[in-house]
């Protein structure tokens, strides 16, 4: 998954923005990357602060029927370019589903800190994603 390591080691620098720069888009990106498709139009610039994010996906996309929607399925064992969906106060505000991207061991996202990368053990009840 050398795409997938340069992908994140480009997302250290960025800032953390809602809308143009957060842990949906940092998924929603890889995905385009990888599958040369093109949803982050659908979701970049539709939100701005915490509500109308909320708004956002409640109306119109939230993250695990987005997964759903571009063919990811649940799977019981995590490997390098899965995406692990749950809460994390150290990324998001209550209330959120946080999506992360596997890779050697660590789960990567955006959040208010910027690109952090942590165990999976420390995210609560998991659910991994895979790709089709």
């Amino acid at each position: 998954m050398e795409g997938l390591k340069s992908y994140i080691a480009k997302h250290r620098m960025l800032k953390y923005e809602l809308g143009q720069n957060d842990c949906n888009l940092f998924i929603s990106r890889w995905h385009d990357k990888r599958y040369k498709t093109n949803t982050t139009k659908d979701i970049e610039g539709k939100y701005w602060d915490k509500e109308s994010a909320q708004k956002y996906l409640e109306e119109t996309d939230n993250t695990i029927d987005w997964l759903e929607r571009m063919g990811y399925r649940q799977s019981r064992f995590i490997a390098d370019g899965d995406v692990l969906t749950s809460g994390h106060e150290d990324v998001v505000e209550e209330g959120f589903i946080t999506p992360f991207l596997f890779l050697s061991g660590l789960a990567y996202t955006t959040g208010k800190n910027g690109l952090i990368g942590i165990k999976p053990s420390r995210i609560t009840k998991p659910t991994v994603w895979r790709a089709p």
